[in-house]
């Protein structure tokens, strides 16, 4: 059986844009109540974002 890791190396070695295309066709495939809530990390970095004027990433230190 092909492990996770396998697949992955498998995808990472494609091309970029069939490695979005992978990408596209996998969150497509994966409906609203299985996704992955965001970390803390991640719900901060994108309030950072959020929080700029010009576009440009923040950090909780700004």
């Amino acid at each position: 059986m092909t492990t996770l890791r396998e697949i992955l190396t498998a995808a990472q070695a494609l091309p970029s844009a069939d490695r979005a295309q992978l990408t596209a066709a996998l969150w497509n495939d994966v409906g609203p109540n299985d996704w992955v809530p965001p970390d803390d990390q991640w719900i901060a970095e994108a309030a950072g974002w959020l929080g700029s004027t010009d576009g440009s990433p923040q950090t909780m230190g700004d």
